[in-house]
């Protein structure tokens, strides 16, 4: 019995656990690409024993079909580490305030296991469909059915008869003594094709001889069930019903069967039944009738901001009362709470998500505790910390060394960021930067022509600028002037990347030859880009790189087409643009007379219908298809809305004033005078236009955007961090105090205008730092260089230097990549619109990142020491440090407490901000399950090292694995185009994901075969 619990409460089961835990979630995250999250959740996650598959459309899998890897499933593992954790603390722990963190921070994972298991064994969802003026007292699973009989015969309710699906699944006899029969299921088909002799005479016979389907000729055909995120399976079964006076005939009986049918009725002992297969119905005592539902969106778009249900609670015997849902605010009654899900009917029905869970209030209790426990811990161990550094400092001076070095370092810098703030040089008569200050809606926001200038450039050719072949580059603003004005020039400019060799061989065209290409360019070739591009995959997941390179170069010509007529209406003769408006104005009044008279079917002049309706259907096209609004809303309803006009909708407002509008006629003025080279002219009309656009756009945001764009602070600040890293990696080898010192002063300064351009890209969207992918990777790398300077004004080592400006590189690197999809100020989807949780859950968890990214940085750093001194056979020459690996593991250590905090904290808030907008606190989602992996993954790091399992080199090796971890987490999970948190699947991403994960695997490797000091495997673990 005592070696039993010696076993139950080592530290290298609950290692074992830990990483078995990993290695499940993992799996079952993969595994949810085939059988979606909820079948997944039932397979890996609520059971004993789970078993992956091989995937058939994996590489090789011709000869590894066959491999199965069982794995203990989530109820076990859960039930072992609640042993575990018991056993453990009772065998280890002894009262003690300095150990009071980690005695709350167990308790509260030990209350996070049990409310797992609660959740799984309480919790209810369903969903409640309800049309306006409508009101529901149910709501309906789309996963569970049941077959019911329905006693219709009382005036005032239905007395229904329930038979669970899982009932059925078994194929056997059901007695019903309470209604005086049996049910005998004969066959049971989780999903079916259902048809009918007449479709397909050759299908199978009937087996049903009562109800729908014995009239109807119907039968079945089993089907693989259809796991996928909304799929609704067609559940069916045959069943016989045996009543006191023999068989009642066989019924075959189907989800699909429903309300829009004629029921299929039974009667047994003079009573009439209503016998059907339905989604499983929880019924409530109270009702919810809905009032209005509202489904807003983005200005000048369709995505959705919010939605919304005004609904009125009715209880018999109480009085009725008012609630609204909406986004991330449910409505609680009644043991039941209501989430705002979906909508229907052309926004006339909202859809409901209901649950139903006595035990939600657990996993509160329980996150309180863990991170109420690690917050204790992490600042005992910090202030114990600080004291020792303090004592240590003030033992022994900092050595002083020359700062001419550091000086020039520095100014360096200051002049590269004075030379990016420098306005740019257009060398144009023209007043380009007011023109590329001018505001307009986009994407739902207000922002100014050089940010729709270089997104959509960004879009086509992955450039803010476009290189000449005679060189020279020409600037994105620039760029769309001539497009808009002078679309001859523009076309002529190559601003089409391909890369694609089966793409250019359409064109007769090598790779190498060339990468970009303009619209003269492929001209020629218009057709068989159409053409090509309908054979393409309707299904995004399955095409090719061809066919995502084909259906992005046609895109990208159909967006540069219309971007060239956002600003004048592309048609006729430029020059003559304000003859054409003139006679628009002209001829508007004669031309809606003539329609009137026509539509009475009298006499009316044919000449003046013609050339009215002539320029009318260009104009409504026009109005159609354009997405810049460039004229501020001027009814009372656009205003509230603040819902800009395209230049179509502009031209169709001459409708009812019989005048040009003046932004449009000023936008008129600008093709004619740029055309005609004049520039004063030019000038005069843009200071106009920005004065009567002023009003509509307060606060000065859009000409900060242009300053901002035209600054670009993370260029500048990516610059910064080569540098730093090249001084700190010199400043080991030659003059270690003045390029070391140099490099932590470049260092503040390159941290100065990474947060200035985090602070920028905050004011303009008027959100927290992190929004999108592109703004967590510049967060991560902001974080990590913000604890790399903490690190090095701690130890002054160069360490924290390196490692800030390579990580701040590379991450800037990352985000200019993921700036290549379009706007990185886009709007917020409806459920994300939070700016308190965008402030707390989707910060913490990435500074998170960042520190599980620093920690892996640290361990490389570590390594390649190791391989240094292997070579060199002397130690390397960090400036006082006697022991550099030591230091490197210490401050390894601090780092993955800190990352397990912050990633701990940051996936519970995510996991109420969930339980806010959708109903469940975890619903394992892949974005939240690769979360979850970083957090056990520094868990195990910490319990390993607790229990002497690793030495310090084997700690720093976990650490390195980390990175893998963090990275699978960011990016891998989103490229598994599963979940709510799904980015798509990205070729590039994939590609550098996967050479990220073979690099971090040779420094393992090093790490592990380098002849290590002497004990390093099995050195003492440091004292807390």
């Amino acid at each position: 019995m005592k070696s039993l619990f010696r076993i139950f409460s080592s530290l290298w089961l609950t290692v074992v656990l830990l990483a078995l835990s990993i290695v499940l979630v993992f799996f079952g995250t993969l595994d949810q690409v085939h059988f979606g999250i909820h079948e997944t959740q039932l397979r890996y996650f609520e059971s004993l024993i789970a078993i992956w598959h091989y995937p058939m459309e994996w590489p090789f899998s011709d000869q590894l079909y066959w491999f199965r890897l069982p794995m203990p499933g989530g109820f076990t593992l859960g039930a072992l580490l609640l042993v575990n954790l018991c056993c453990a603390h009772f065998r280890y722990f002894r009262p003690s305030w300095k150990k009071s963190g980690i005695a709350i921070t167990h308790a509260g994972v030990a209350l996070l296991l049990v409310s797992g298991f609660l959740v799984s064994a309480l919790q209810e969802e369903s969903q409640m469909a309800i049309d306006e003026g409508g009101r529901s007292n149910y709501s309906v699973s789309h996963r569970d059915n049941e077959l019911v009989l329905i006693d219709r015969s009382a005036p005032d309710y239905d007395e229904i008869t329930s038979i669970p699906q899982s009932l059925l699944k078994q194929e056997g006899a059901i007695p019903l003594p309470e209604l005086g029969l049996t049910v005998n299921v004969l066959d049971f088909m989780t999903n079916a094709g259902l048809g009918t002799k007449m479709q397909n005479p050759n299908g199978p016979a009937p087996r049903a001889n009562r109800g729908a389907a014995a009239r109807m000729g119907l039968f079945a055909v089993e089907k693989a069930p259809d796991y996928s995120q909304n799929a609704i399976n067609t559940t069916t079964a045959l069943v016989e019903l045996v009543g006191p006076d023999g068989s009642q005939g066989t019924w075959l009986v189907s989800n699909v069967i429903d309300e829009r049918f004629p029921p299929q009725t039974v009667e047994i002992g003079g009573k009439t039944y209503e016998l059907a297969l339905r989604f499983k119905r929880t019924y409530m005592p109270f009702w919810l009738e809905l009032k209005d539902f509202s489904h807003d969106k983005y200005p000048g778009t369709d995505k959705p901001r919010n939605f919304s249900s005004d609904v009125r609670i009715l209880t018999p015997g109480e009085s009725p009362q008012p609630a609204l849902i909406y986004m991330n605010h449910p409505l609680r009654h009644g043991g039941y709470t209501f989430y705002q899900a979906s909508f229907g009917n052309n926004d006339t029905t909202t859809i409901l998500q209901v649950v139903r869970n006595p035990s939600w209030l657990v996993p509160y209790l329980a996150i309180t505790l863990v991170g109420l426990g690690m917050c204790i811990q992490f600042l005992l161990h910090l202030t114990r910390f600080t004291r020792s550094k303090s004592a240590s400092t003030s033992a022994k001076a900092r050595p002083k060394g020359p700062l001419l070095i550091p000086a020039l370092c520095l100014l360096t810098g200051l002049l590269i960021v004075a030379r990016g703030a420098k306005p740019p040089a257009y060398g144009s008569a023209f007043d380009v930067r007011s023109f590329a200050e001018l505001p307009v809606q986009s994407g739902g926001r207000i922002l100014p022509l050089d940010s729709v200038a270089r997104n959509s450039l960004r879009l086509l050719s992955g450039r803010q600028s476009v290189r000449l072949p005679e060189g020279g580059k020409v600037s994105a603003i620039a760029w769309m002037m001539e497009l808009s004005f002078n679309p001859i020039a523009a076309d002529k400019m190559p601003v089409f990347r391909i890369d694609n060799p089966q793409v250019l061989g359409l064109f007769g065209w090598q790779q190498g030859e060339r990468k970009y290409f303009s619209f003269d360019d492929l001209r020629p070739h218009f057709q068989t880009i159409v053409d090509m591009s309908r054979q393409v995959n309707p299904e995004p997941d399955l095409r090719t790189a061809y066919e995502r390179q084909l259906l992005k170069l046609y895109n990208s010509l159909n967006q540069y087409d219309q971007l060239a007529r956002e600003l004048q209406p592309g048609s006729g003769n430029p020059d003559e643009l304000l003859l054409e408006y003139g006679a628009w104005e002209r001829i508007v009044g004669p031309g809606r007379q003539a329609l009137a008279l026509r539509d009475q079917q009298k006499p009316f002049d044919e000449e003046s219908f013609k050339r009215f309706d002539f320029l009318a259907k260009r104009y409504v096209q026009l109005a159609s298809t354009g997405d810049l609004g460039i004229i501020p809303p001027v009814t009372e309803e656009g205003r509230e809305e603040n819902d800009w006009l395209n230049l179509g909708e502009g031209l169709l407002l001459t409708l009812s004033t019989d005048q040009i509008n003046p932004i449009v006629e000023d936008y008129g003025k600008l093709t004619v005078f740029w055309r005609q080279g004049n520039a004063e002219a030019f000038n005069e009309t843009l200071a106009g236009l920005h004065a009567k656009l002023a009003p509509a756009t307060p606060g000065g945001h859009v000409a900060f955007e242009e300053f901002f764009n035209t600054f670009e602070p993370f260029y500048q600040a990516s610059v910064l961090y080569v540098i730093i890293f090249l001084l700190a990696a010199f400043g080991w080898l030659f003059l270690p105090r003045s390029l070391l010192r140099g490099a932590f002063w470049l260092l503040l300064l390159a941290f100065a205008v990474h947060t200035f351009g985090l602070c920028a890209r905050m004011y303009i969207q008027e959100r927290p730092p992190v929004t999108n992918l592109y703004s967590s990777a510049i967060f991560v790398g902001w974080f990590a260089v913000l604890l790399g300077i903490v690190l090095e004004w701690v130890y002054r080592n160069g360490i924290g230097s390196f490692s800030s400006g390579l990580i701040g590189f590379v991450t800037l690197i990352i985000a200019h990549n993921l700036a290549l999809n379009g706007d990185t100020l886009e709007m917020m989807q409806a459920v994300l619109d939070s700016n308190f949780w965008l402030a707390t859950h989707v910060v913490i968890i990435t500074v998170g990142y960042s520190a599980t990214f620093l920690a892996g940085m640290l361990a490389i750093v570590y390594v390649v020491l190791r391989v240094i001194r292997a070579a060199r056979r002397s130690p390397p020459p960090l400036p006082g440090a006697t022991d550099p690996a030591a230091i490197l593991y210490r401050m390894c250590y601090g780092i993955i407490c800190f990352a397990l905090l912050f990633s701990f904290v940051g996936t519970m808030l995510g996991g109420i901000w969930a339980d806010q907008s959708w109903g469940r606190f975890w619903g394992w989602d892949p974005k939240e399950n690769g979360a979850l992996i970083i957090v056990l993954w520094c868990a195990l790091m910490l319990h390993a090292r607790l229990g002497r399992l690793v030495g310090e080199r084997g700690f720093m090796v976990l650490a390195v694995f980390g990175n893998i971890v963090t990275v699978w987490s960011w990016f891998g999970t989103n490229m598994l185009n599963v979940g709510l948190h799904s980015y798509g699947f990205m070729d590039k991403a994939f590609f550098w994901v996967l050479f990220f994960g073979f690099t971090q695997l040779v420094f393992i490797l090093l790490g592990i075969v380098v002849p290590a000091r002497k004990n390093a495997l099995t050195a003492p673990a440091l004292k807390d």
